[in-house]
């Protein structure tokens, strides 16, 4: 065995704290996700130190190898499997059920992380994923034990440091490619495989370099041991830096830095600095660094780190979201101390024992037990229909999630991915009486199921001329995203209404708060949107540059002028609210638990609503007058006084944070008909 080193211990408690207090959101622990980058580099390390001295030694074992990381790994995290399993069957809604199974199908075949990459972003996980998204880095360092051992084996008797190296740095360039230099377009771009900066995160090849940076250092430590062990004060000076690298990580990191990437060699300098040279136990800063209580924490940290998730987001499923108070989160990781530190001693401990399993029969009794939870997975997603489990009125709300996916909107809606061209739009209502151009990004193209109903009952019609993500300009773009072809279809656009005499009025429906604020929603209630920034600018602009409320202004009220060189009326339909949770499944959660929902759970403060869009409609309330627009605003329908809700008689007025759902639809849909002939128009 390798010589115990209580640091190491120390480390792996900072680490998981980090960790879960990221996912709590505890302030200033913003790059608490850093943590599972020290866990890796430690597990190169000591994996590399282990394999090294047995080979040196020639006591290497490749069944013992496997059976004491079997021992090590597998029985806690089954154990955390099963009370996941029977918890969710009474917390989760069908369509999560299904999802959960899947994940934990992935779990045990040690494929997580491959699951995860193609879900999403670790930084916004959707909510039936993340009660155990942190098992991606598990699935991580079990591929990395999987085949390390062999490819250490071969190459042991060659030059091995140096391939080690080599493959380091290879590693390390993929990484960048889906942090840094994929930023710069179009660098990179036939990469498609590792392209997307979730691959970036979730892939071995682009994290195994983080695992061969403590093989690194294992070797170094071994090969030239006398050195280090010489240099006395300047190995303490060493290892202070090295705790600053990573408590800076800590701290200043957030899910606006791009990681995996070269910032991540801060924190990973730091780990591999501390592991190289060990710091004297006579030291000062390693005792109080180095301290029984971060010890202990160290030695539970694993089943620390499977349990915080899961209890985290079983207390929001059954409570619901919402911004948690001290004590919630206090309570909470007291819990989890519980669970893990019971875990520790009586599953842990004892499975790492030889006397309960001999040699080969541990390997026999884990092949066993992953065909049993395979099998019931495999029977639940193929076979059980969840379905029928729930009651109607709940089905029908966990449907709505879906929305977006009627049938009615896949030839219709325009976006990056399928560009519509305005001469090949959708049209809606009577077909015989086109006298309306319905203009806008998702936010319009999503009531446009509902409204082609209502035009069909009013004898009206129109066309649907929606590209998402984008407004209503000549010359603005998406900063960053070229996928966005937002001139080319306004250009088209105005050809268009230039042609079709018989259109009168064009409608303009937008989530203009997004575009003029750039940032993601944030209700300050705990409910913050998924999804990167989305910051729109002039062509020949940078974001540094950009005077971004002016800009807009001047672009939205050129184009405006436009429309009113056709000779056509123009309707601006204002902002409806952002919520910022997911509607459908909480709200179906909640009603499970308790059929009388207070009708303000999920709601947000009207006050953040009209702040949210107070620079858009204060520009719409300049040039109404000249512009002689008609301003239709849909808060009435949302809001009372003080709050904007989510739902009416328990059924969702959104089918995510802010997208109308079929409900939400109808209602606008049938009182902005009523607003148009009411205007004449």
């Amino acid at each position: 065995m390798i010589k115990y080193r209580s640091d190491i211990d120390s480390l792996r408690g900072y680490a998981v704290i980090a960790v879960i207090f990221y996912h709590f959101k505890v302030p200033f622990f913003q790059g608490g996700f850093i943590g599972v980058d020290i866990f890796f580099v430690i597990s190169g390390y000591l994996i590399t130190s282990i394999i090294l001295k047995e080979i040196i030694d020639k006591k290497f074992d490749f069944i013992n190898f496997y059976e004491r990381r079997i021992r090590r790994i597998i029985p806690i995290l089954f154990f955390v499997l099963i009370v996941s399993i029977l918890i969710q069957n009474k917390l989760f809604l069908y369509d999560e059920k299904i999802d959960f199974y899947k994940t934990i199908l992935s779990i045990v075949f040690f494929v997580s992380n491959l699951w995860f990459a193609q879900s999403g972003s670790y930084f916004e996980p959707d909510m039936g994923n993340s009660h155990l998204l942190h098992t991606w880095s598990l699935s991580i360092e079990e591929q990395f034990y999987l085949i390390f051992p062999f490819f250490l084996f071969l190459i042991y008797k060659r030059n091995f440091t140096l391939i080690l190296i080599v493959l380091f740095l290879i590693s390390f360039l993929l990484a960048n490619n889906g942090g840094i230099l994929k930023k710069t377009y179009p660098f990179y771009d036939d990469f498609a495989f590792i392209k997307l900066p979730s691959n970036s995160f979730y892939l071995l090849p682009t994290r195994i370099w983080e695992l061969l940076a403590g093989s690194i250092i294992s070797i170094l430590k071994i090969k030239y041991v006398n050195f280090v062990e010489k240099i006395s004060l300047q190995k303490n000076i060493f290892n202070i830096l090295g705790y600053l690298l990573i408590f800076f990580s800590f701290i200043f990191f957030s899910n606006k830095v791009y990681h995996p990437s070269i910032f991540t060699l801060i924190p990973i300098l730091g780990i591999s600095t501390i592991l190289l040279f060990e710091i004297e136990n006579r030291f000062w800063f390693k005792k109080i660094l180095n301290n029984k209580i971060m010890q202990n924490v160290g030695l539970i940290s694993y089943s620390l780190y499977l349990w915080h998730l899961p209890i985290l987001y079983f207390y929001i499923d059954y409570f619901g979201p919402k911004k948690f108070q001290i004590y919630e989160t206090i309570l909470l990781i007291f819990v989890s101390f519980i669970f893990s530190i019971l875990s520790y001693n009586f599953i842990e401990k004892v499975f790492r024992r030889k006397i309960i399993f001999k040699r080969g029969k541990t390997l026999i009794v884990f092949l066993l037990t992953t065909m049993l939870i395979s099998g019931i997975c495999f029977y639940k997603i193929n076979y059980q229909d969840f379905k029928k489990d729930y009651p109607k009125n709940i089905n029908k709300i966990v449907e709505e999630k879906k929305y977006y996916k009627n049938e009615f909107f896949k030839k219709c809606l325009s976006d990056p991915s399928k560009f519509i061209s305005p001469k090949n739009s959708c049209v809606l209502g009577n077909k015989n009486k086109i006298n309306y151009a319905f203009v806008g990004d998702s936010h319009m193209g999503i009531i446009s199921k509902e409204l082609d109903n209502v035009l069909k009952i009013e004898n009206k019609g129109g066309r649907q001329l929606t590209y998402n993500g984008c407004l209503p300009s000549f010359e603005l773009k998406i900063y960053n995203q070229p996928r966005y072809k937002c001139q080319k279809y306004y250009n088209e656009l105005i050809s268009f209404l230039s042609d079709k005499k018989n259109i009168k009025t064009v409608i303009f429906y937008y989530r203009w708060d997004l575009y003029y604020n750039g940032k993601r929603f944030n209700n300050l209630e705990g409910g913050l949107e998924k999804g990167k920034d989305h910051i729109v600018i002039k062509s020949n602009h940078h974001p540094e540059n950009f005077d971004n409320i002016n800009d807009l202004n001047s672009s939205i009220y050129n184009f405006f002028k436009e429309i009113k060189k056709l000779n056509k009326e123009i309707i601006i339909i204002k902002s409806t609210p952002e919520m910022g949770w997911e509607i459908p499944g909480f709200l179906a959660k909640r009603l499970l638990i308790n059929q009388n929902v207070d009708k303000n759970f999920l709601s947000i403060d009207k006050k953040l609503y009209k702040k949210r869009n107070y620079n858009f409609n204060n520009f719409i309330n300049k040039i109404q007058k000249e512009l002689d627009l008609k301003v239709y605003d849909p808060e009435k329908i949302f809001c009372d006084e003080k709050r904007c809700f989510a739902f009416e008689k328990n059924f969702p007025l959104f089918y995510d944070d802010d997208h109308l759902s079929s409900l939400g639809s109808k209602k606008i849909s049938v009182d902005l008909v009523d607003f148009i002939n009411e205007k004449g128009l």
